[in-house]
């Protein structure tokens, strides 16, 4: 969905030049070149510091002026090949029954000799090389089991499952009342009705027209018995290699499932219906094509790329191939695959539909592949619930997804290689022994170093009540390291008579049993369990598994404990036995333990798991897609992807996580979809008309709104509403809602931008660490960054070479662009091997060494290191701990030092402040903060100790709001700018703007406070800002510090700019960047006041001269920009 639009005035609304859709990086330079055309273009920096890739290889968009050849030397081996040919100008309609003939192509360029960057820079300046960018790898975040170990589990199904009498058709799927997305929505809240269409539309009894869905992941598993009727087949005289797909992971033409997740998403959509097995799909007409993209390596865009090739070619040979389905993603964007998800879409009328993926993140804060990016081709998932809630591992976001979809416990076909133990499902279970009968299939009997017996009980105990009989395994006084053992051997006439019939050993995957244990004291403590079976010759074979076997206390538990083939052709079947051990302790020692064992399973694998993930989410709608595009063969892929935006039921708790504000309800998109907005576009005559674009509007007509407010309408139909903009707007996010004669509405958040687009800091070398012997750590801590005599210090988790820790200190000199290590004081901290923070003030840098507390002071000048000053009694007596590293912040002013922030052993954020006094070392503690914060950022302006930002907990939780100034006892609070959202990491940088400073047009004779890397919801406009707290004002500088978050990071001025490193949140690489301002003339400084001149007496007829000098060179400002209201923000009780 094209999400992130701006709503570009034209000039006779702002007054400026209209901003392009791309962010242009103005950094670049000679070393640093731009790669690619006009808005395509972006530097080399930038594409290496987006996230992973693949070393030595480079995708290029490319027009027929290429010519890779005269590039290179032979000595280079390098090697170009075509991944895909897009299609020229053609529609929809005409490009299913054409092989058109390309111009513009992707192509991979290779090389076993040069790096990425080398093949990037070769490309820079290579005539028909429109965009080019490192072939990124992503490794997309497991789904996870939703029930603890086996699939759904009970021989009565849960009534609120989708097989009730209202619904369910006539269907011998056994499993497809465990499947509760295809519920009714009065059954189940959060359910998509997909029964209910069943039923409505006879879709069992009668065949829709049968249509192709290519699952691109890992594979699918095309031999399970309940999806070998459901696989597409090449024709075979198409020109694709593969009968079910391809594999670009081995380069083969085998698209087999190398892991589970490929073939669980393809249950979910086409898993056969009435075949008796298993469950079911939710598009009874689709067939899988399996393109295997994604390997032990991740999922690279070069096969992503191709896969997209091979799906191309098939629809030209007139394959009905209707949607990808994308169940994977990162946090990295490539712009070649939007271009070829646009082309396949607009093109070849394929949509592709996308995970949100599963960090219960915000995606409007950052770059998503596939599913943020902005091509209307692409819809994106998030997932639900049953309650029609929010998963808890989740992605969202009101601008980057589009709706929800059931996601959360969801049945559906793994590998068979790949299956689980379900013992409580009949069907599975080869043999078994519940101790109910005596005798049964197993003796049983105890030994080991320590008193123990076994007995045969039905009695309640241990909390619970068991279910008929089980084992009781006593063990008294045992003592730490000694072991106990409890042996079950099988009784006449052995395990292979007790088989069950239909069975055989042969088949055996897992063995299983129930445990619990309680011990005399009471502790409330779990017990691991070591598992053995016999062999030949009395041996035995430990079968423990990876993930511990463990008695929970108190409670039932049941061990899944799977068998290899290697352990399988070890073990004596004719005599099983096996032996269950418990090597003791320091928690046991001298206590009385009871262990219950009950029912002993050999199991077969079960093909099907339950699975939560926004992977499940996503297949759910490409069903419910295949499923309508059957069902509407007239229509257009622009309308079936209409019908699923609009299709959806606002019954739960989604509104504001997704554009559509609700979750799949096919019933609804069969029938009456709500409206849809796609686009506002303002009229390119420079006049305030613009037109909503988008489905489901009506012939009559009704209202559109622009934050609430009504527009203008000058036309209506069911797909464009013409209307009439205001006469001016601010850059801001902003809501479009439709609101159709019945009453029902859609809406769309779009970006209004009505001045210049930003500039970008520029990018800055980052410590050569491999020439320094150094790795950084992960990274834990944020950097530290202070400057002090004209040049930066820098410290962060570093590690040695050797993988020693390093304590010490880089410093950077700017006149010169490079890094080294300050060896003086380095030296000194490596040897203490101490955990130290640091702050500076003029050419002194100041060390608090922490637990225990000193204070040294650093002079690099000279390298020499004063005598500590011992602060420990009085910080520790404040609370401050060994904690102070991950939660505090420091600034000094030359006097004191000043400390904001702290955090408890929960990790919770606390008010705390105090300050320093470095000549004698005395601490006081401050006033509390008015809001708890964790690891904020500080700085001293006009004598004032202003503290800002930070977070509410170690884990996160959000941005705590404000700016707090430090005024004798109190503090005075004034809020961030409205436009931050609070749904990010409160890391930011901060310094202090020289007197007399101008940046973006604006100076003050007095010093204010640059703040850095805050961003919108939806990452537009700027991240830096201004703060004047003379007069209490945030003004919006027009430049980036990053495209998105940036985190862990620290700010300093030296001269004439604001240097900055941090943490790229999206790359999850370090960045160092810059940004100049103009200090003020040298034959004026003298007649600047200085800070110390508008505080040190306290006078406040001195404050008040301020604050008016202040006011009139705002005014002034305003008067020759005529801007003021654009990029000023005015807060606090003063506000008007």
């Amino acid at each position: 969905m094209k999400r992130f639009l701006a709503l570009v005035l034209a000039i006779v609304l702002s007054g400026m030049s209209l901003p392009a859709l791309a962010t242009q990086d103005f950094s670049a330079s000679d070393d640093n070149p731009l790669i690619g055309s006009d808005d395509n273009a972006r530097t080399i920096n930038d594409l290496l510091q987006v996230g992973e890739y693949a070393e030595g290889r480079v995708l290029a968009r490319v027009t027929d002026e290429y010519a890779p050849i005269a590039t290179y030397s032979n000595e280079d081996a390098v090697s170009t090949s075509d991944l895909y040919s897009y299609v020229p100008d053609a529609s929809a309609a005409t490009a299913r029954n054409r092989a058109a003939t390309p111009t513009d192509r992707v192509v991979l360029v290779e090389s076993s000799t040069l790096s990425t960057e080398e093949l990037l820079r070769s490309l820079a300046d290579t005539p028909g090389v429109l965009l080019a960018e490192p072939d990124y790898v992503y490794h997309p975040e497991e789904p996870t089991a939703a029930v603890s170990e086996a699939a759904s589990a009970s021989a009565e199904p849960d009534p609120t499952h989708a097989g009730t009498a209202r619904t369910a058709p006539t269907t011998n799927d056994p499993l497809l009342e465990e499947q509760w997305q295809f519920a009714s929505t009065s059954d189940v809240s959060g359910a998509a009705n997909v029964l209910k269409l069943w039923n409505e539309k006879g879709i069992l009894s009668k065949k829709l027209p049968e249509v192709v869905v290519a699952v691109a992941d890992t594979g699918v598993d095309y031999h399970h018995p309940d999806l070998a009727q459901s696989m597409w087949t090449n024709p075979g005289d198409i020109g694709l290699d593969g009968t079910h797909g391809y594999d670009w992971v081995d380069g083969d033409d085998d698209p087999m499932d190398g892991s589970f997740h490929g073939t669980h998403v393809a249950g979910i959509i086409a898993a056969g219906v009435n075949n008796a097995l298993g469950g079911a799909g939710v598009a009874p007409n689709a067939k899988i094509m399996a393109l295997r993209i994604g390997g032990d390596d991740g999922f690279t865009m070069s096969r992503t790329i191709s896969a997209y090739d091979y799906v191309r070619r098939a629809v030209q040979n007139d394959e009905p191939v209707v949607a990808v389905n994308n169940s994977w993603g990162g946090q990295t964007s490539c712009f070649i695959l939007n271009s070829v998800i646009d082309d396949l879409y607009q093109n070849m009328g394929v949509v592709s539909i996308c995970a949100s993926g599963n960090a219960s993140s915000n995606i409007d804060q950052a770059l998503a592949n596939p599913s943020g990016l902005p091509s209307e081709g692409i819809i994106t998932v998030n997932a639900a619930d049953k309650d029609d809630s929010l998963g808890d591992f989740s992605n969202y976001g009101a601008i980057g997804t589009d709706l929800a979809a059931p996601g959360v416990g969801i049945l559906s076909t793994v590998p068979e290689s790949q299956g689980i133990a379900a013992p409580e499902r009949d069907d599975t279970v080869i043999l078994q022994d519940g101790f109910e009968g005596d005798p049964g299939l197993f003796a049983f009997t105890t030994g080991g170093e320590v008193t123990s017996s076994i007995e045969r009980t039905e009695e309640e105990w241990s909390g619970t009540e068991p279910s008929g009989k089980s084992l009781r395994w006593t063990v008294d006084d045992p003592h730490e390291g000694q072991m106990s053992e409890l042996i079950l051997s099988s009784t006449a006439p052995g395990a292979a008579e007790a088989v069950r019939p239909g069975k055989t050993l042969d088949d055996v995957r897992f063995l299983t049993f129930d445990s619990k244990v309680i011990d005399s004291s009471k502790s409330g403590l779990s017990r691991t369990l070591r598992i053995f079976v016999g062999s030949f010759g009395d041996n035995w074979v430990e079968i423990t598994p990876e993930e511990d076997c463990y008695a929970r206390y108190e409670t039932w538990n049941t061990c899944i404990v799977p068998l290899s083939d290697e352990q399988r052709g070890l073990i004596d079947w004719e005599n099983l036995s096996i032996k269950i051990t418990r090597t003791f302790a320091a928690q046991d020692e001298g206590q009385r333990l009871e262990f219950g064992i009950d029912t002993i399973s050999l199991v077969e694998a079960f093909p099907y798991d339950v699975l939560d993930g926004t992977s499940m989410a996503t297949p759910v709608v490409t069903g419910a897609y295949a499923l309508i595009a059957g069902l509407f063969p007239d229509e257009d892929c622009t309308t079936w992807r209409a019908r699923i935006l609009g299709g959806v039921s606002r019954a739960g708790a989604l509104s504001g996580t997704c554009t559509s504000d609700g979750s799949l309800d096919i019933i609804r998109a069969a029938s009456d979809p709500y409206p849809v907005v796609d686009a506002l576009e303002v009229a390119a005559d420079g006049t305030l008309a613009a037109t909503v674009r988008g489905s489901w509007f009506g012939d009559s007509g009704g209202r559109v709104l622009l934050d609430g407010a009504e527009l203008e309408i000058t036309s209506w139909n069911s797909h464009e509403i013409k209307v009439v903009l205001p006469a001016s707007l601010a850059s801001q996010k902003r809501s479009v809602q439709v609101e159709r004669a019945d009453g029902e509405t859609g809406r769309l958040n779009v970006l209004v931008r009505t001045g210049e687009k930003a500039a970008h800091y520029e990018d800055l070398p980052l410590p050569p660490l491999d020439d320094l012997g150094l790795r950084l750590d992960d990274q834990a801590l944020p950097w530290r960054l202070v400057a002090a005599g004209g040049k930066l210090y820098a410290t962060a988790d570093f590690v040695c070479s050797n993988d020693d820790p390093f304590n010490g200190v880089l410093v950077y000199d700017p006149r010169n662009k490079t890094w080294d290590i300050e060896k003086g004081l380095s030296d000194f901290l490596q040897n203490r091997q101490i955990n130290f923070a640091i702050t500076s003030h003029d050419r002194f840098l100041y060390v608090l060494e922490i637990d225990p507390f000193k204070l040294y002071r650093y002079d690099p000048t000279t390298q020499t290191l004063s005598d500590p000053l011992d602060c420990d009694a009085a910080l520790s007596s404040l609370g401050y701990n060994s904690h102070f590293v991950d939660g505090t912040s420091l600034t000094c002013d030359g006097r004191f030092i000043w400390i904001a922030g702290n955090m408890d052993a929960d990790g919770y954020a606390l008010p705390q402040a105090a300050r320093l006094d470095i000549k004698t070392g005395e601490v006081r503690g401050l006033a509390p903060l008015a809001h708890e914060r964790l690891a904020p950022t500080l700085c001293v302006v006009e004598g004032e100790l202003l503290v800002a930002a930070g977070d509410k907990t170690v884990y996160g939780g959000g941005l705590v709001d404000g700016v707090e100034r430090f005024q004798g006892d109190t503090w005075a609070f004034t809020s961030l700018p409205s436009e931050i959202t609070p749904k990010q990491s409160g890391h930011a940088a901060s310094a202090v703007l020289p007197a007399g400073a101008t940046v973006a047009g604006g100076s003050t004779p007095h010093e204010r406070m640059l703040l850095a890397g805050l961003t919108t919801a939806d990452l537009s406009g700027s991240d830096t800002y201004v703060y004047d707290p003379v007069v209490d004002t945030w003004q919006a500088l027009p430049v980036r510090l990053s495209a998105t978050k940036l985190s862990f990071m620290q700010g300093a001025v030296v001269d004439d700019a604001f240097y900055v490193i941090g943490v790229d949140v999206a790359a999850q690489q370090p960045v160092f960047r810059r940004m100049t301002f103009e200090l003020a003339p040298a034959d004026e400084e003298g007649d600047l006041p200085t800070p110390s001149a508008l505080v040190a007496t306290g006078d406040a007829a001195t404050r008040e001269v301020a604050i008016l000098v202040g006011l009139v060179v705002l005014a002034a400002l305003a008067l020759v920009t005529g801007r003021i209201t654009g990029n000023t923000f005015l807060s606090g009780k003063d506000q008007r």
